[in-house]
This record gives C-alpha cells, sequence and structure tokens, in this order.
C-alpha cells in the first residue's frame, strides 16, 4: 500500500501548488492588463486574426459539406478565393496569442454577437462578409455536421442496431447521466442540450484530432469531460465508473456493478478484489453471447448484434482515445481546474487595465499572458497525476485470465498511451517555438521576457519527459506481456498499437528495440497476427506516401526516416519470404506489398542469399495465389532489371530491352535442369502480362507488338553452346506465349461486335445499339487503334510462325487464336495482299492436317470470318473454305467405301482414324456454315454424304450392341465378338467417328430447317429430304441408347466407356432435336410446320430417362459433378421445356428428382426448368411433381435395409445393418428436402397461378390416397399394411397451401379421416409399425385436420398428437416395405428394358386416339370447375378394383417393362394412354400403373385419382 499512499501525497500537493500558481497568475494578468496601449495592440491583433480564422472555418464548414453532399466543388473554389493572403497571417508569436485568446472566449449569444461586430467593424474587403456569415451558420451546425457518411443508409442501420441493442442490454435503472455504457451506445444520438458546448470542445480539439473526428466525437468528449469532473470531486468513483464500463462492456450484469460506496479501489486487499472479480465472471458467463458488447475475438451472435457490437467496439475505442486527449488538452483541461477562474478571464481579457507600462515590459509579460493557466508547472502535475492514476487502474486489471476483460482493459491503455504520445507531440511542437522565441528574447536583451520563456520550456520539457517515460516505461511493460498473450485479438492489438507508436514518435520507437517485436509475429500462428505485424512495418512507407501526396509546393522530405529500418528488414528477410507463401491470401498481399517498399528503399541491398530473392521473385509466376500478390512480386522483380531503371523510353531499342530482359527472367524462372522443353509451364507466362495490365506504369509493354516480333526475330545465336541455345529456344516460346496473352489482354474488352460471326447476328445489332448511345467514345477509339496496330503487326509474321511452330500443339493452339481479332479494313490495303494469301494457306493446310480439337476449332472459326469478313478479300477466302470442304467430303466418300470392304477390324484402325478427323472438320464447318452453300451439288450432295455417314454409324452400332435370341425375350444377352477380337484403338475411332457423325448430321437437319423458317409460309414447300434427315437421326439416336449395358465388371472398361460416352452425346442429340422439331406443330395449319413434327418422341424419352436413371449415383456423389449435370440434365430440360404443353410428366418428375442433393449446377438446372414449366402448364407441373415423389419414395422403400437373418447376429453383421441404416435414412430425409422445395417452387407466399388452388387440392387427396394403398406396382402379391404412410411425411410440405382455404382444409379432414377409419377398422391394424403411425399425426397437425376421434366404450377421445416425433428407419419386423416378387419382377424388368425400351420401328397412335387425347386436354385447359354428385363419385374400393384388373391385364406384370418407364417410353400403341396427347403418360396421376387405352379411357369416366382431373375439385367429391 506503499504506493497508495504516495499518490495521495502527491494529490495534496498538486491542490497547494494549484493555489499558489492562482495567485501568481492573477499577478501576472494585472500587469497584463495595466497598459492600455498594449490592450488597443492586443485587440487590433485579435480583429486581424478574427477573419482569417472565420474563412478557416468556413472552409471547413464546405469541406464537411462536401463529404455529405456529392458536387460542391464549385461552392469550396468560390470560399477559398476569399481566403487571405499569405503576406496577411500573423507571424509565430502573434499566432500563439490569437491562439489563446480564442481559447479563452467559449462561445455564448454574447459572444457570438461580439464575434459579429468584430467582422462588420474590421478593414476587411466586402468578400470577407458572406464568409463571416457562413462562419456563424458553421458555429450553429457544426455538431450536425460532424463526418456525416456520404450514405446515411449504413449509419442509420447501425444506429437502429445500437438501439436496438441499448434496449435489450441496459437495465431500466442506467442512463447516460448514471452509466458510462449507456453513454457509449447512446453516443450516436444528438444532445442539443450539449451541441454548444460540444461545439466549443470540438473546436479546441480540431488541431489534435487531425481529422479523425466521428459522429460519435462530440458526444464522447462530454462524456470524458463528465468523468473528469467527477474525478476532481471523487477519484475513487471516477475511476469505479471506468471499471463498471470496462465489465459491462464484456458481459457483466448490471447487478455486479461495483458501488464507489462500498469499494475503494486504492484501499481495497487482494482478497476482496478476487472475490469481486469472481462475481463479475460469474455473471459474465451467464450473459448470453448476442448481448456481450466487446469480445475479445470481435464476434457476436446475429447479424445486427455483430453490427452493433463491432461499432461499440470502435466507439470503445474512441472514448479512451478522447479521454486521454481530453485530460492533456491545454484549452479544456483548464475548464477543470482550480487555477481558471473569473478572476483569472478577466485579466486575460485586460478588463483590469489600469496603469501604463513601457513596450519592453509589455512585451516580456506578453509571453506570460499568452500561456494557459493549465500549461504552468502546477497544471502539468494535475494532468499527470490524473492520466497515470487512470492508466494504472486499467493495468492492475490488464493481467486477468478472463480473455476479454484483458482484452478490454488492453485496448483502454493503448488508446491512453496513443492520447499521450500525441500530447508529447504538441508539447515538443510549442517547446520548439519557445526555445526560438528564448533565443530571440536573450539575443535582444530582454531579460523578463528570457526568464519567463525559460521556465516555460522548462516546464513544458519536464511534463514531456514524464509523459514519454509513463509509455516508455509503465505501458511499454504492459506491451512485453500482452504481446505474447494467449490470446490472438490482444496479440492483435498489441501489434496495432506497437505501430501507431511508431507513427506517432518515430523518434522514440523507430528503433529496432521496439520494431523487432513486430518481426517476431511475423511467426505468429494466428494470421491476423501476421497480418497486423506486417501492416505496423509497412505502416511508415504508407504514412510517407500520404504525407508526400499531401505536402506543398513538392516538398518531398519523408515524414519518417524508414533508413533506420534496415536492420529489421535483414534480419526478418526470410521470415517475410515466407508470409508471402502464407496460407491466408491477406497475409501474403501484404508481406509482397512490404518486400517491395523494403526493395524501392534499399533495405535489401545488403542481402546477398539468391535463392531468397528467387523465392520472392517466383511470386510472380504462382499459380496457387491471387492476381494482387503476382502483380506485387512482379513489380517487385522490375526492381531488379537493369532495363526497368530508367522511366523515360527514347526509342523502339528501350522497349525492346525490356521485353528482352522480361523474358529473359522467366525463361531461367521456368527452365528447370531435368524438365524437358515441351513439359515446360510455359502457361505462367499469361500470369505475368495480366499483372503488366494491373501496372499503369509498364500497361503499354502489352501494345508494344512490333517490339515483341523484333525480340523474337533477334532471339537466337547459333554460335552459342548446347544450353545457351536450349534457353535461347525456351525464351523464344515464352516471348510467342507473351505475344499471344499480351494480345488476349488487350483485345479482351472488345465487344463482341467486332468479332462478326462469333455471335449471333440478333446480338450484334442489340450490341452496336449499346456502342452507339456509349459515351466512351476515346476508348472506344484507342481500342480500334490497338486493333489496327496487331493486325499490321502480326498479319505479316504469322504466317511464318504457323509455318515454324506447326508441331508445337500448345503454341499452335494459342497462334491460332490470333486471326479473329484482325480488323477488316486492314486487309482492303493493297501491301497486306501478299501476307493475307500467305496466311490463309497457313490455314487451310493447318485444317486439313491438324488433329487437335482446339486447333481445328481455331482454324475453321478463323476461316469463316475471313469470307464472311467485311473486307475485299472475302471472297479469296470463300473460294479457298469452299475447295476445303470439297476435298474433306470427297476424301470422307472414298474412306467410306474403302471401309466397307475391309473385312478384319485389326486392320481397319488407320481408316477409321481418318474418317473420324474428316467428320470432325465437317461438324466445325457445318456449325459455323451451312454446306450445302459449300459444295457444287447443293442439297443432293448433302443428302448423299448424310446418307453414307448414316449408314457408316449404324454399322458401327450394330456390330457393337448386345446380342439375344429375338424369339425368347428371357434368354441372356451375349457380348458381339468385335469386342474381343478388335483392339482398343479401334473403339475409341469409331467412338469418334459416331460422335462427330451425328454432330454433323444435326448440324446440316438444323440448317435444313432454318432456311424453311426463314421462308415465309407462302414460300414454304414440303421437302421430303428434311423429314428424311430428321427420321435418320431419330433413328441412329434411338441406336444409340440401345448401346446401354449395365456398370459392373461384367463388361470391359472399354466397353463400359463407349456405351457411356455414345448415350451422354444421343441425349444431347435427343434433345437437340425435341428441342428443334417441336410437337406441337402437329396441329399447325401450315403443312410444312406439320410435316416437321416429331411424331413420337418416346424412343427418345425412354432410352434418356433409362440412362439418367443409371446415371443418378454419380450425380449424387459427393462433390461437384457440373460438367455430367450439363451432359445429362441440360439436353432433358430443354426438350421438355420446348414441348411441355404435351410433355411427359414421368421425364419430368425424373428430373425433378435432383432439385437436391446431385450439387449446385444440378439444381440451378433444375429449378430454372421448373420455373419455365410453370409459366406454361402449371397444373402438369403438380402432376410431375407427384411422378417424382412416387418414384423417389418407391426407390427408398425397395432399398430399405433388411434385418440380419440370424438371431445371433456377430459384431460385423449388426454395424453393416446399422450403416445401412443410417444411410437408409438419410435417403428419406434427402427425399423431405427435395418435396419442400418442390413446394415452395410453386410461389412465394402465395401461388404463382390459379389454377394451382384446386389442382393442389386434388394433389394432396391422390397422395393421401396412395399413402393408405397396398397395390404392388409391379402386379404382384399386396403390401403389407401402412408401408406407404410414410409417403405423408412427404406429402404434408405442400399442406401449406392446403391450410389457406378452410374448404379445401374440410374436405381433405373427411378424406383423411375417411381413410383413417378403413385403416384401424382392418384386422391387421395392430401389425402396423408405430414409426409409421406417427406420419399420421404429423400430417394432421401440419395440416390443421384436427385429432383423430377414436371410439372407446362410452365414449370418444381424442388421440393425443400434441408431441410427434420424426420417424425411424429401423423397424422391429422383418417385413419390407415391397413385397420380395416386387424386387424381382422390378431387377427383371430393368434387364429387359435395354432392348425393348428404345427399338427402331417407329409407331404411332391413330388419328381417333390421337384426336380423343387433343380433346380431353382442351376440356382440361378450359372447362370451369364442375361438381359432381356423390352418386357420380367412385368408391376408392371400386377405383382400387378397376386399377387391380387393369394392373393384372397389363403386360407389365409379365416382367416385359421397367416399372419406371414401361408406360412413358413403351413403343407399342396398345400400352400408351389416350388421354395425353404425345406423351403416352398413364391415366392415372401416379404414373406408375399401365393400362390398356379402353382401360385407360375407362377409368377416366370413373376412378378419382385421374391424372387429368387433378384440376377438378368435382373428382374427389
Amino acid at each position: 500500500m506503499e504506493g497508495v499512499r504516495r499518490s495521495k501525497r502527491e494529490r495534496k500537493q498538486v491542490h497547494s501548488i494549484y493555489e499558489e500558481a492562482e495567485k501568481q497568475q492573477e499577478e501576472l494578468k494585472e500587469r497584463a492588463s495595466a497598459s492600455p496601449r498594449k490592450k488597443r495592440r492586443s485587440t487590433s491583433k485579435k480583429e486581424e486574426q478574427e477573419e482569417p480564422e472565420s474563412d478557416n472555418n468556413n472552409e471547413a464548414s464546405a469541406a464537411e459539406q462536401d463529404a455529405e453532399e456529392e458536387g460542391e466543388q464549385e461552392e469550396e473554389g468560390e470560399q477559398r478565393a476569399v481566403e487571405p493572403a499569405e503576406e496577411e497571417e500573423p507571424d509565430e508569436e502573434e499566432e500563439e496569442e490569437s491562439e489563446d485568446d480564442d481559447a479563452e472566449e467559449e462561445y455564448t449569444p454574447r459572444t457570438a454577437a461580439k464575434m459579429k461586430s468584430r467582422v462588420s467593424s474590421s478593414t476587411a474587403t466586402p468578400k470577407r462578409s458572406p464568409a463571416a456569415k457562413a462562419r456563424k451558420m458553421n458555429i450553429q451546425n457544426s455538431a450536425k455536421k460532424t463526418r456525416v457518411p456520404k450514405t446515411k443508409a449504413p449509419r442509420k442501420a447501425v444506429q437502429s442496431a445500437l438501439t436496438a441493442l441499448a434496449k435489450k442490454f441496459l437495465d431500466k435503472t442506467e442512463t447516460q447521466e448514471h452509466s458510462l455504457v449507456a453513454a457509449l451506445l447512446y453516443s450516436s444520438k444528438r444532445n442539443k442540450a450539449q451541441e454548444t458546448e460540444a461545439v466549443d470542445a470540438l473546436s479546441a480539439l480540431k488541431k489534435l484530432m487531425r481529422g479523425k473526428e466521428t459522429p460519435y466525437t462530440s458526444n464522447l468528449v462530454e462524456t470524458a469531460k463528465h468523468v473528469i469532473d467527477e474525478h476532481q470531486q471523487d477519484p475513487n468513483a471516477a475511476q469505479v465508473s471506468l471499471y463498471n464500463l470496462l465489465f459491462r462492456s464484456v458481459g457483466a450484469t448490471f447487478e455486479s456493478s461495483l458501488n464507489p460506496a462500498d469499494v475503494d479501489l486504492e484501499n481495497i486487499s487482494d482478497e476482496d478484489m478476487t472475490e469481486y472479480m469472481k462475481t463479475i465472471v460469474q455473471s459474465m458467463e451467464e450473459t448470453p453471447v448476442e448481448q456481450v458488447l466487446l469480445l475479445a475475438d470481435g464476434s457476436s451472435g446475429g447479424a445486427k448484434a455483430t453490427m452493433a457490437a463491432r461499432e461499440y467496439q470502435n466507439i470503445y475505442r474512441e472514448f479512451w482515445y478522447l479521454l486521454g486527449v481530453t485530460i492533456l488538452s491545454d484549452s479544456l483541461s483548464g475548464n477543470y481546474n482550480s487555477s481558471t477562474t473569473p478572476k483569472t478571464k478577466r485579466a486575460k481579457k485586460g478588463e483590469d487595465n489600469d496603469g501604463e507600462r513601457d513596450g519592453d515590459e509589455d512585451e516580456e509579460d506578453a509571453a506570460a499572458v499568452n500561456d494557459d493557466a493549465s500549461q504552468t508547472p502546477q497544471g502539468f502535475r494535475f494532468q499527470m497525476e490524473m492520466v497515470r492514476e487512470i492508466v494504472k487502474r486499467m493495468i492492475e486489471l490488464s493481467c486477468l485470465t478472463q480473455d476479454d476483460i484483458r482484452a478490454g482493459t488492453t485496448i483502454a491503455v493503448y488508446e491512453l498511451a496513443v492520447a499521450i504520445l500525441e500530447r508529447t507531440v504538441e508539447l515538443r511542437e510549442k517547446l520548439t517555438v519557445a526555445q526560438r522565441q528564448l533565443h530571440v528574447a536573450k539575443k535582444s536583451r530582454m531579460k523578463r521576457k528570457a526568464q519567463a520563456l525559460e521556465s516555460q520550456t522548462e516546464a513544458w520539457n519536464r511534463m514531456c519527459t514524464e509523459l514519454e517515460e509513463l509509455v516508455t516505461d509503465t505501458v511499454m511493460a504492459i506491451f512485453v506481456k500482452r504481446y505474447k498473450d494467449i490470446h490472438p485479438f490482444i496479440r492483435a492489438e498489441s501489434m496495432n498499437a506497437m505501430s501507431r507508436f511508431v507513427l506517432t514518435r518515430p523518434d522514440i520507437f523507430m528503433k529496432n528495440a521496439f520494431l523487432k517485436y513486430m518481426g517476431w509475429m511475423l511467426s505468429d500462428k494466428a494470421s491476423v497476427v501476421r497480418l497486423k505485424a506486417i501492416d505496423g512495418l509497412l505502416a511508415p512507407f504508407t504514412a510517407n506516401r500520404e504525407h508526400t501526396a499531401t505536402t506543398k509546393n513538392g516538398t518531398t522530405q519523408p515524414k519518417i526516416d524508414t533508413h533506420l529500418m534496415a536492420g529489421i528488414a535483414e534480419k526478418f528477410a526470410e521470415r517475410l519470404a515466407d508470409c508471402g507463401m502464407d496460407v491466408d491470401v491477406a497475409v501474403q498481399e501484404r508481406a509482397l506489398e512490404l518486400l517491395l517498399a523494403f526493395s524501392r528503399h534499399g533495405l535489401f541491398d545488403n542481402i546477398t542469399d539468391q535463392d531468397l530473392w528467387k523465392r520472392i521473385n517466383d511470386r510472380a509466376l504462382a499459380k496457387d495465389t491471387s492476381a494482387v500478390v503476382r502483380r506485387t512480386a512482379l513489380l517487385f522483380v522490375l526492381e531488379q532489371l537493369e532495363a526497368f531503371d530508367s522511366d523515360n523510353i527514347r526509342s523502339e531499342s528501350d522497349v525492346v530491352d525490356r521485353i528482352n530482359a522480361l523474358a529473359s527472367w522467366i525463361t531461367h524462372s521456368i527452365a528447370g535442369h531435368d524438365v524437358p522443353l515441351d513439359k515446360l509451364p510455359y502457361d505462367r507466362v499469361k500470369y505475368v502480362m495480366a499483372s503488366l495490365k494491373l501496372c499503369p506504369k509498364y500497361v503499354s509493354l502489352l501494345s508494344e507488338y512490333s517490339a515483341m516480333l523484333r525480340a523474337l526475330k533477334e532471339c537466337g545465336n547459333e554460335a552459342a553452346s548446347q544450353s545457351k541455345r536450349s534457353l535461347e529456344v525456351v525464351q523464344r516460346r515464352v516471348l510467342l506465349e507473351m505475344i499471344v496473352s499480351s494480345v488476349e489482354q488487350e483485345m479482351s474488352e472488345l465487344n463482341d461486335s467486332t468479332l462478326e460471326g462469333v455471335v449471333d447476328a440478333s446480338v450484334l445489332g442489340a450490341q452496336r445499339a449499346l456502342e452507339d448511345s456509349s459515351k466512351d467514345k476515346k476508348k472506344k477509339e484507342n481500342k480500334q487503334g490497338l486493333q489496327e496496330k496487331l493486325t499490321i503487326a502480326m498479319l505479316q509474321a504469322l504466317p511464318e510462325l504457323l509455318a515454324a511452330f506447326k508441331t508445337d500443339i500448345d503454341l499452335m493452339r494459342s497462334l491460332t487464336t490470333l486471326p479473329k481479332y484482325f480488323l477488316p479494313s486492314v486487309l482492303n490495303t493493297s501491301n497486306q495482299k501478299k501476307h493475307f494469301s500467305a496466311l490463309l494457306d497457313q490455314l487451310s493446310s493447318l485444317f486439313q492436317t491438324a488433329t487437335d480439337q482446339a486447333v481445328l476449332f481455331n482454324c475453321c472459326l478463323t476461316l469463316t470470318l475471313l469470307a464472311k469478313g467485311d473486307h475485299t478479300r472475302s471472297s479469296e477466302a470463300l473460294v479457298l473454305l469452299k475447295r476445303d470442304t470439297a476435298s474433306i467430303c470427297d476424301h470422307l466418300m472414298t474412306l467410306l467405301q474403302e471401309k466397307a470392304l475391309i473385312e478384319d477390324p485389326a486392320k481397319i484402325v488407320d481408316v477409321e482414324l481418318s474418317i473420324s478427323m474428316s467428320l470432325r472438320r465437317l461438324c466445325l464447318l457445318s456449325k459455323r456454315w451451312p454446306l450445302s452453300k459449300l459444295l457444287n451439288g447443293g442439297t443432293d450432295a448433302i443428302e448423299k454424304l448424310c446418307t453414307s455417314v448414316g449408314a457408316s454409324i449404324a454399322r458401327d452400332l450394330n456390330d457393337r450392341k448386345l446380342v439375344s435370341d429375338e424369339e425368347d425375350e428371357n434368354s441372356e444377352e451375349l457380348v458381339p465378338e468385335i469386342w474381343e477380337t478388335a483392339p482398343e484403338e479401334l473403339h475409341e475411332q469409331a467412338k469418334d467417328a459416331i460422335i462427330s457423325g451425328l454432330s454433323f448430321l444435326m448440324n446440316t437437319t438444323a440448317w435444313g430447317l432454318r432456311e424453311q423458317l426463314d421462308m415465309s409460309s407462302e414460300q414454304r414447300q414440303v421437302t421430303s429430304s428434311l423429314v428424311r434427315m430428321r427420321d435418320r437421326l431419330v433413328k441412329l439416336t434411338s441406336l444409340c441408347f440401345e448401346m446401354y449395358i449395365e456398370d459392373n465388371d461384367t463388361y470391359e472398361r472399354h466397353h463400359r466407356y463407349f456405351s457411356r460416352a455414345i448415350q451422354v452425346h444421343a441425349m444431347q442429340i435427343a434433345g437437340d432435336l425435341r428441342s428443334l422439331f417441336h410437337k406441337e406443330w402437329a396441329n399447325s395449319t401450315d403443312p410444312v410446320l406439320r410435316s416437321c413434327a416429331l411424331p413420337d418422341d418416346s424412343h427418345l424419352i425412354g432410352g434418356s430417362v433409362r440412362f439418367l436413371r443409371s446415371q443418378e449415383e454419380k450425380l449424387r456423389a459427393e462433390g461437384e459433378h457440373a460438367e455430367l449435370s450439363r451432359s445429362l440434365l441440360l439436353p432433358a430440360a430443354r426438350g421438355l421445356c420446348r414441348n411441355w404443353k404435351l410433355g411427359n410428366r414421368r421425364e419430368a418428375g425424373t428430373i425433378l428428382a435432383h432439385i437436391t442433393g446431385s450439387g449446385a449446377e444440378a439444381s440451378s438446372i433444375v429449378s430454372s426448368m421448373s420455373r419455365v414449366l410453370k409459366k406454361i402448364e402449371p397444373v402438369r407441373l403438380l402432376e410431375a411433381h407427384m411422378a417424382s415423389l412416387r418414384q423417389v419414395f418407391e426407390d427408398w422403400a425397395e432399398n430399405e435395409p433388411e434385418e440380419p437373418r440370424s438371431d445371433h447376429p456377430t459384431e460385423e453383421e449388426i454395424e453393416e445393418h446399422e450403416e445401412a441404416a443410417r444411410l437408409h435414412k438419410a435417403k428419406f430425409e434427402l427425399i423431405e428436402q427435395q418435396a419442400k422445395r418442390l413446394s415452395s417452387s410453386l410461389g412465394v407466399g402465395k401461388l404463382s397461378d390459379r389454377s394451382l388452388k384446386p389442382a393442389l387440392l386434388g394433389f394432396v387427396r391422390e397422395g393421401v390416397r396412395f399413402a393408405f394403398s397396398t397395390d404392388d406396382p409391379s402386379g404382384g402379391a399386396p403390401l403389407f399394411l401402412g408401408a406407404r404412410l410414410p409417403f405423408l411425411w412427404l406429402l404434408s410440405k405442400y399442406l401449406t397451401w392446403i391450410r389457406k382455404d378452410k374448404d379445401h382444409v374440410e374436405i381433405l379432414r373427411m378424406d383423411f379421416n375417411e381413410k383413417e377409419t378403413e385403416l384401424r377398422n382392418h384386422p391387421d391394424y395392430k401389425e402396423v409399425f408405430t414409426e409409421d403411425l406417427k406420419a399420421l399425426s404429423s400430417f394432421r397437425q401440419t395440416g390443421n385436420l384436427d385429432a383423430f376421434l377414436v371410439e372407446d366404450d362410452d365414449e370418444k377421445t381424442k388421440e393425443d398428437a400434441s408431441a410427434v416425433p420424426r420417424m425411424s428407419v429401423a423397424h422391429s419386423g422383418m417385413r419390407r416395405r415391397l413385397s420380395h416378387a416386387s424386387s424381382i419382377s422390378s431387377i427383371v424388368s430393368k434387364t429387359s428394358t435395354q432392348r425393348s425400351l428404345s427399338p427402331l420401328p417407329e409407331e404411332g397412335k391413330n388419328g381417333e386416339e390421337a384426336e380423343e387425347e387433343r380433346a380431353v386436354a382442351e376440356k382440361m385447359k378450359h372447362s370451369p370447375i364442375e361438381e359432381e354428385s356423390e352418386e357420380d363419385s367412385p368408391s376408392p374400393q371400386a377405383s382400387d378394383e378397376k386399377r387391380g384388373q387393369s394392373e393384372e391385364d397389363s403386360p407389365s406384370s409379365k416382367g416385359k417393362d421397367s416399372p419406371s418407364l414401361q408406360e412413358d417410353v413403351s413403343p407399342s400403341s396398345k400400352e400408351k394412354d389416350s388421354s395425353s396427347p404425345q406423351d403416352g403418360d398413364s391415366s392415372s396421376s401416379s404414373n406408375i400403373e399401365e393400362d390398356s387405352p379402353d382401360q385407360g379411357r375407362k377409368a377416366n369416366q370413373t376412378s378419382p385419382s385421374t391424372v387429368g382431373d387433378l384440376s377438378k375439385e368435382s373428382s374427389y367429391d
């Protein structure tokens, strides 16, 4: 307690010194006011100073208004025009007088009138009177304009979040007057009663704050002043208030706050303090995390709570900083000590001025008068004592084990330390001025003034030294412990504090003894600490850059001498290089920026470790980092290259030197000792060119094409050694990559409209319209100039480059992309004819001989662009293109004939390869141009070619499909001999030929259809060739689907790969066919369109759905499968969207099942398809929902795990069963998510289509019927009772829409009661699984259907449905939800579908059936909702009997078709449902049962579950 007693004695001594200082100050004021002549001169100086300050205040007001409202630059310029000239500014001594006088006068209405009268009576020019008026307006409104952000919405959001948090956090008795935490939380609100005083405080603090004011500053200053007042009256109470602020901020409750009457911080024992801390920590543990204002990790609860908590942390920091600033401020602290009295103020104003002195004595007294009372030794001691005690109290808590308390105290101590250091800066500046005045006084022999100045400088020097020691000794003692704190937030806060110390007092802290702490923290395990340490080392360079940018007169003198960091830079260079490869990209970016700063300032000049330099340089080529890191690393590299030392580029040779230097560095960086030249990472060159584009100083290098070509030409020396020549080869390749990459970088901003033919003409027209309306014409002209520059430079060099590097596939891929950027107008000049012809020859030769897909595509694109381009040489390119097309077609016909004569599969590999490449070239050409316009024979030649290609594809497919006995359907399928005798290369080439051939046929057919659609209806003629090409393509696609095989080890790997690749491409062709040849055209009045309609797509649908189902496991595997989703789901979705009015509901249900569980890409595709289908036919989409849910539910039920059959299973069997049960449950949860997503897709809050409202009732009623049914979809024995009750969990997701209509709820309640009554009255009711019965209660509760009435002996009771647990997968019995016969039937059906789903013969419905289907569809679409009598509506039992009879008669019971696809894709007209015009859906909404046409029509008349009647409420009455 010795330290505490010493503090008491010191405080008593301070108060006694205050009384002596008051007397001394009054004597000085009396002497100063005794001379009238001195008073007049002082008044005159104050009047001269008043107007400049008025103008400056007006300027500050305009600047603040600028920050709030944009577009005020002109007004600010006018206000600056009336500023006083430099010669009118007072000298330093007079400026101090003016500042002191202004600080003495507080703003009141009386002083405001004085200011106005002074301005009006001064000798200022009339131009300044508006400035004076603006100053008055600024004084009145400055509190309202304190750093208002540009966007008010975030500020309002923060204020509302703080207010909400305050209401939730604060106790009712906590007010701003009695609680510091309440004052901080409400600091964003304006206090009108304190505005005047706050404005006066801000004006006094403005110079010291240095532009760091915030919207909270004015209120926080008042709060700080309140703490200082309280500290003067009762230091213990003030310190307890600060403690309570800390404890409440970190989560302590209001009840646990310390009471100043009970706690004496100076005399409290360690045991009592420990008890208090235990109580506080215990209350902190009970506080919810979302109500904690200040957490050590900076996190909090929800989004708004996080916003408020983070903002409060900033407010908390600013409060402690302002508390220190206010205590140590000259003008503010003088208002809170006894040395400032009314009598003293009057003496300062010169009101007691009897007597007169001579001029020398007036000047001697002026220095003492101008000093504030607080600047006396006694005032210094008062400030020093108060700030030392507060720092001491905070330090006492900085070693507690609770992280949040330790973090709060650390922040407080560091903020106070920054305020102390800023005060020392102000004192050092005043000390310099005072010493200069002292020198002048001594030189002028003014003894009394010199004595006063000596006393003042000694006091300032002593106070400054004590404040510096307080930070360097006391605060740094805490820093040494907290910089290695266990919590990363506190360590990061310590690094931030050290950075601020260095910036504030570099003369003290810009030393290795302090900078080493930030160097050590570069190895911290927390990335936030490493980032703060790097920011701290980088801060001096940033401060110098900002200082240079804001300094007038072009002064470049740095603010901080960064050369003092040379030792730190060399010592921690290795660690900084490691930070450049940090796991955190943000750390990498800042570390490279710091390394670049060290290099530019010469701090790395003494480092000779080449490995270190290489590690840093290689970050410019790194693939696993950000573009910012690569750009900064490239700048680091350019600092080392001699060619980039000079900023002046005098000629092209200088540019060539720079390009060579950069290419040489890249060459040495990527060239490895043991890596072959063709395996080097040349693709890293694009990173360098992309980084150059981000550097404004070097971006011009990207467009220096001629210099790059010159460097490429000069690269090479025949007399060089072998190793050097190898490097030259690499450098040439690097230069070529630089050329290609620079072109791509520069031309990437060009609009696609400049690339004629690359995009569709309609898109080009829209882009041209946008270009014409754009304002950035200068930029477009600049890009066009670059394009012209590129064309001139590359047209001459490109043919030679293509000829020289034609064997380098990677380089050819890059070089062939350049011609598409050529400007067509340049090709019109005569001097470019030779180069143009050479380029055409090289491209034609490449297109004929190249085998790479990318090279072929680029050559084809370039040739077609040149042939279509708007220039005089397009005809030459067109002639060449026709010649090449004819040559390829002739060569292909020859190869096909040759292939037909070869019988040995081993000898046909080369021919098959040539056929594949020829078809690939024709495929690319047919995508860009209709071949009928390139061949002499026109349409006849094309049809002949397509016939030959189609026959070859059909022969290849028939030779490879499985062979079976057509008479015996149950016979085993055999693998053809070709899979065993032919080499694998042959199958690979055949696969490529089939895929390219199908694409070629599809492109040719599409061009033929487009020619018909481009004609008017009068000009169209029925063309049998187009129909034949369409039918041929349909048959070939169906044949591709017959390549289906099971994905197991029964077949060879290359066989499975061939089958999968062929079917994936067949799905794309099927989607294109269904999208182009619409089924709706069958009803068109145009005979051409009617003939083009696709008559029957059931084969395409069947093959697509079967293959899609076989790939579901891959689609639902972990990870993202975007490419697979686009290949499988997108083609089918496109076909459905185009034909949805007659679309297949079963197919749609199969695709809808992938709305969840198959990755983001699949979900996006299915969601987009669902939105389109809902706009076209929403009721039909609802039927597809039912088909999807029933299909996935039955798949789930069929895969239910079986319990171990042994009475004593082993542990392995038990674990296997539990794992299977877990997976089975997870699958059901995935199905529930699917049902929820499907239900939510119908609308947001309300249904997006009115027709869905009645249809949803029918949908749910049909789902209820299915859930209570027990019939086997495969025609086997019925299922056990309640086997499908879990389906109610899925159906309940749609009850949200039913609950919106009370009538619908009542209808559903009646239906559900009837079904449940039948269930409960069944003899086997007791055998129903308990888990399945829970679905009933949950369904009732979700749908507001009320509890079921259970009849007891004498009364009816309601079943308890209050607690509805989730369903469980495990069951106590051995029964399965689907019978064993059903499973066997399903397996047989699946194995038989590969030859029955997609047969080549096409069969369609007869005219009567089609007409009847169209009538039913039209009736469903337009008929109003009609109610049927109860007599006309069949009973569920009757419906089940008829359905069972139809199932028994259906062929599906014999295992011919898959239960999932047997109806929609069956080729037989006898197996098609007449209720749907084209898709062949079943008459039942389940889309599972299969009826004959007669049975289907009969069911449509009687069954309540008819799909077409889902929209009719009468079907369920």
